[in-house]
């Protein structure tokens, strides 16, 4: 029986349209009710994937900043930090051009000014937005660093950043103006491992979600995985299944339904 379900939640769960499926808050109370773990995992921000989930805090896991912020069902679970050395040499690097940085903490998104003409791109993905002049008012540890690149070049920034800090932290493109900066050894699949370690979940009790490359991870924990349809080939590459957005509601309330028919006869 599938114990956890885990879903990426833009171009996914929200599909290419970024709209909430009709019978998400339906399906998650039964997930809750059939004792399934829902685990919204995502290069969000904590506090955006709080806002979206609110209703279920202390019945879901949350997995933010592509798996450097973990929570159970409303207590950390645990943070993982960027090296405090290279950040402002980080961030005045991000900070120019075609490329602006968010600096995330576990409560705050920071910005400089000069993104404000992108607010509308960004507001969803960081919700506790604060503008700053400096790198010295930022407030606390920093868990990622999301460069948002305006002429959707990620590929030459990607390759920059590789060449300048590969040794230190980890890069991912996580969608087509986007690039993430988290600490070494951070992802969704190894917050996804950890979790199952913690609740002794094996991996044919999980069932993933995903459609860009920061799922693969986690796709490759599920024993029943489903990359979209309009996800790349590498990443189908590492699903057992394929779907659309639109098919996601269905395909969990089947699954339900089969877990509580199962519990019926044993």
């Amino acid at each position: 029986m599938i114990k956890l379900i885990a879903t990426d939640i833009d171009g996914t769960l929200l599909g290419l349209n970024q709209l909430m499926p009709n019978n998400a808050e339906e399906t998650i109370m039964q997930m809750i009710a059939s004792d399934i773990l829902f685990v919204p995992a995502s290069g969000r921000s904590h506090s955006s994937i709080e806002n979206l989930f609110m209703h279920f805090i202390k019945d879901i896991a949350i997995i933010a900043e592509n798996g450097g912020v973990v929570d159970y069902k409303g207590t950390e679970f645990f943070t993982k930090v960027l090296p405090n050395n290279i950040l402002e040499e980080l961030i005045s690097f991000t900070d120019q051009n075609n490329t602006y940085p968010i600096i995330n903490t576990r409560y705050i998104s920071y910005l400089f000014p000069r993104i404000k003409k992108y607010n509308d791109k960004i507001a969803h993905y960081c919700t506790n937005l604060k503008y700053i002049a400096k790198f010295s008012e930022i407030l606390g540890d920093v868990v990622s660093i999301s460069i948002f690149v305006e002429d959707e070049k990620v590929v030459p920034v990607f390759e920059k950043l590789q060449e300048k800090w590969k040794d230190e932290v980890i890069f991912v493109i996580t969608g087509k103006y986007w690039i993430d900066i988290v600490p070494r050894d951070v992802n969704k699949g190894n917050a996804l491992k950890e979790l199952m370690e913690k609740l002794d979940i094996k991996k044919e009790e999980v069932m993933a979600f995903g459609d860009y490359n920061n799922d693969i991870e986690m796709l490759a924990l599920s024993e029943k995985s489903y990359a979209m349809n309009h996800a790349s080939s590498e990443v189908k590459a590492h699903a057992k299944y394929i779907c659309s957005p639109d098919e996601i509601m269905s395909i969990i309330q089947k699954e339900i339904s089969h877990n509580n028919n199962c519990k019926k006869y044993n």
